[in-house]
């Protein structure tokens, strides 16, 4: 707990930020287009986005503007299109699930209900709807990261399995599994 305010965090590392913002006023991320200073990564990033590159990736879901920040688009929701549109969301038509923006609502119906699967690996037959999906399925499967190697045979699997793979293959040779980071 911060012993300057109320604030709470778990994770000490996130204590020592609040502190260093909100208390210190330490700004360390710089940008290098104009030399401003924000207290976050995602403060920097916003403010790239939409002083430099101008990109508003939020559209609005009933007229053409788009903003910055989904704060903002929250905010020209309630003021130009009334305060039930700010809060609503989008019903799938085949299931229960609801989307608070269309575009998300888009990707659903996309990936589950018309299974397109558009987003190829380069590095095998795998195939997803999302990009974000294909990252992490690089990530893992190709750049084997969160996996571990077991010390007795080598064999890489997810650290989930470790346990199990020691139990069954190497049963009596030690007593609980020795981890090793692949890199």
């Amino acid at each position: 707990m911060c012993d300057q305010c109320d604030h709470r965090a778990k994770q000490e590392a996130n204590l020592r930020r609040h502190i260093n913002t909100v208390h210190l006023g330490l700004k360390p991320f710089r940008c290098d287009r104009c030399d401003d200073n924000f207290p976050s990564k995602h403060g920097l990033k916003v403010h790239q986005n939409g002083v430099h590159l101008r990109r508003k990736t939020y559209q609005c879901g009933e007229c053409e503007y788009r903003a910055l920040t989904a704060s903002d688009l929250r905010v020209h929701a309630k003021m130009k299109h009334g305060p039930a549109f700010a809060d609503r969301e989008y019903a799938c038509e085949n299931c229960d699930y609801r989307a608070h923006r269309l575009v998300e609502l888009k990707v659903h119906v996309k990936g589950v209900h018309a299974k397109i699967r558009d987003q190829q690996c380069g590095l095998c037959d795998y195939k997803t709807s999302m990009k974000s999906t294909l990252k992490v399925h690089v990530q893992s499967v190709h750049m084997k990261l969160g996996r571990e190697q077991c010390k007795i045979c080598g064999l890489q699997l997810k650290a989930s399995a470790l346990q199990k793979h020691m139990e069954v293959i190497h049963k009596g040779m030690e007593d609980r599994p020795q981890l090793s980071h692949v890199r």
